[in-house]
């Protein structure tokens, strides 16, 4: 009858305590790479210094550490054959991978006054290394002083020393990990919760989630209990391989467990999730770290901040807006308060865009034309067309000139919202005769604009009359394209010569879009006559038509026989370009 196998579980530790468990076993561990051993390497002194095929060993980082066959007992010195046996397993450096004296130097040199202290205080210092920021070439030194010089025998905590100092930043890998645990296995060394926490916080540094994983499985399979500090180096691997759903509930595991989180694990978080633009989930994040009576660095406010303003992240800024900005802990830049008025111009948040508009002004800042459109946009983006038209007044009374670009976007809301032209000519006089604001003249045009889209020229022709009365504006080039343009599409023609007129007598200069409407009136009209005569002073101008206003002269001169018609239709500057083909030799 076989004999029943023995399954050392975590009570079988707690019943017999002087049971000593079989060395745990990495079997899924990737097998080791064959080594060709220089036969010339012979056995020699465990006080002796590296051969050069060793120290070329050392430093190549295909290095799969291997000390001596240990057991696990107290610390103690080689036998000659051992230290034989430790040297031969150090091979040639690959092919291609020349290292220099200098390099060599920089992982085996170890100042004379370390070297000369004894084997406690060497020890000592090993020790320390775990404590401080880690330095594989400083443990490197140590442990070959301890190993290779003095004979040491390799023990657990020396691989442990060994596996944190791979938390290195430059010179640490998790591949050195998976050696140095299938390492001591192989030399019977016993791997304890010490080795497996260091190992937890070099895939912290260098993310292995294969890894992680197999050391999280031999955690719980040998009924060890993660340390807070593991916890922390779990999710910090998460958060950097990306993974943060995983961190996410990784960290409401913690919470469960009563484990405390330290800050910078949540700060570590919100960066990342900045990076991928997931801001709410850091909201979320964010409430419930301060509900918890927790503070965030000013750094990661600010931080979120810039980043939530350059996403548009409406919710996320006025957060970070409440909390910090109008206590004053927070002074954003110029950069940052134009992507919130950029923003608030597609949301409507006009709290928000007026909290900007304050900030900038208690600091004295400069605002440019294009912060008084992005507030224009606000307004109009909650319905509010009154208040857009009075930051255009405003707008012209910071001595900004404005230009049509600045009443597009009231153009364009009144034309979708169907709002008749008489009602924005009425909130306009209002605001000139009873609030006594400086009305600019493009919003003028920008109604009769309004009047011509309707075809209503003679509404048009009287928001003309009273522009002189009521605004004392004297009519710009502007003003009179959109009422030529209006009489064009009506067929208005003699209105729009006493258009013409007004601007004889004004001496307003006409520029390309007058006479362009005035060519293609006349030439709809049947008046080549005119037509020619206006094309002729626009090219002394210095004016040309518009390619698809060419066209439309060339089909409407085509089927007339007047003279001028003909001019104008085989003009150089209207006719079509003659298309050369290619001579076949």
């Amino acid at each position: 009858m076989s004999a029943r196998a023995i399954v050392a579980d975590g009570l079988w530790h707690c019943l017999c305590p002087s049971y000593k468990q079989v060395p745990l076993k990495w079997s899924n561990f990737p097998r080791r790479l064959k080594q060709h051993v220089n036969p010339a390497v012979k056995a020699i002194s465990a006080a002796r210094s590296f051969s050069r095929t060793s120290e070329a060993a050392l430093l190549s980082p295909e290095l799969n550490s291997h000390f001596a066959e240990g057991n696990g007992t107290l610390p103690g010195k080689y036998d000659s054959d051992m230290s034989g046996e430790m040297d031969q397993d150090f091979t040639e450096a690959p092919r291609g991978k020349i290292f220099s004296h200098t390099t060599f130097q920089e992982f085996t040199y170890l100042d004379e006054t370390i070297r000369s202290q004894g084997d406690e205080e060497i020890e000592k210092r090993l020790r320390e290394t775990v404590k401080r920021a880690p330095n594989y070439k400083s443990t490197m030194k140590l442990i070959r002083e301890l190993i290779r010089r003095r004979g040491f025998q390799p023990q657990t905590w020396h691989y442990t020393v060994l596996i944190a100092a791979n938390a290195d930043a430059l010179m640490g890998c998790p591949k050195h990990v998976r050696s140095l645990l299938k390492e001591m296995h192989e030399n019977n060394i016993p791997i304890d919760s010490a080795t497996l926490h260091a190992a937890l916080k070099v895939l912290a540094v260098h993310p292995d989630y294969i890894l992680r994983q197999k050391i999280l499985h031999t955690l719980r399979d040998r009924w060890l209990t993660i340390s807070p500090e593991g916890w922390h180096n779990i999710v910090t691997g998460l958060i950097r391989e990306g993974q943060f759903e995983m961190a996410l509930d990784h960290i409401s595991r913690m919470q469960a467990q009563n484990i405390p989180i330290e800050p910078w694990l949540y700060s570590l978080l919100i960066y990342n999730l900045c990076a991928v633009e997931d801001f709410d989930m850091i909201l979320e994040l964010m409430l419930k770290w301060i509900n918890n009576g927790n503070e965030l660095s000013p750094n990661l406010w600010f931080h979120i901040l810039v980043a939530a303003s350059e996403s548009f992240h409406e919710k996320c800024v006025s957060f970070v807006w409440k909390k910090r900005v109008q206590s004053g802990l927070i002074n954003p830049p110029y950069g940052v308060c134009s992507n919130i008025l950029i923003m608030t111009s597609r949301t409507g948040n006009t709290s928000l865009a007026s909290k900007v508009f304050r900030v900038l002004r208690e600091r004295e800042g400069i605002f440019l034309l294009e912060d008084y459109n992005c507030l224009v946009d606000t307004y109009l983006a909650a319905g509010n067309l009154s208040l857009a038209l009075r930051v255009l007044c405003t707008a012209q009374t910071a001595t900004f000139t404005l230009d049509e670009t600045a009443t597009r976007s009231i153009f364009t809301y009144c034309i979708e919202k169907n709002i008749p032209p008489r009602t924005v000519w009425q909130k306009l006089t209002n605001m000139k005769t009873k609030e006594r604001r400086n009305v600019p003249l493009v919003a003028v045009n920008a109604v009769i604009e309004m009047a011509v889209h309707h075809k209503s020229m003679t509404v048009a022709l009287e928001f003309y009359r009273e522009l002189a009365d009521v605004f004392k504006h004297r009519p710009s080039a502007t003003t009179f394209n959109h009422l030529i343009r209006g009489c064009r599409v009506t067929g208005a023609h003699e209105m729009a010569n006493f258009f013409v007129q007004e601007m004889i007598l004004l001496d307003v200069f006409p520029d390309r879009m007058t006479y362009e409407y005035l060519v293609l009136l006349c030439v709809d009209a049947g008046r080549f006559r005119e037509a020619h005569r206006y094309f002729v002073e626009m090219m002394d101008s210095g004016f040309a038509l518009t390619p698809g206003s060419k066209v439309h002269v060339r089909t409407r001169c085509f089927d007339s026989e007047d003279q001028y018609a003909k001019l104008l239709q085989y003009d150089s500057e209207i006719r079509k370009p003659i298309a050369r083909r290619p001579m076949v030799l």
